[in-house]
């Protein structure tokens, strides 16, 4: 069972925007954090567990968690609220 080493965050997401976006972060254990990114900016937050993200612009910035880059998750100008990162699979983990 392979686990990350103590210390290192189990998930990473990164935000890329392609338009101006507001998003909302909300990683367990920690206050929740709003910014705007502006096209071209990104930002990129750790988690030992799940994030749950609000955007203001679903189709404004590409999600990208733990390197794999996630489809877009709506359409440009769409609020989309309490998406939890990463996704539950079905796979039975580790």
């Amino acid at each position: 069972t392979a686990r990350p080493a103590a210390g290192t965050p189990a998930h990473l997401l990164r935000a890329q925007a392609k338009e101006a976006t507001w998003i909302r972060i909300l990683v367990e254990g920690q206050p929740p954090r709003e910014m705007i990114l502006q096209p071209g900016q990104s930002a990129a937050w750790t988690s030992d567990s799940t994030f749950l993200i609000t955007l203001g612009n679903a189709g404004g910035v590409t999600l990208t968690v733990d390197g794999q880059e996630l489809p877009p998750l709506g359409k440009s100008g769409q609020v989309l609220r309490n998406i939890r990162l990463p996704y539950s699979s079905t796979d039975t983990q580790g």
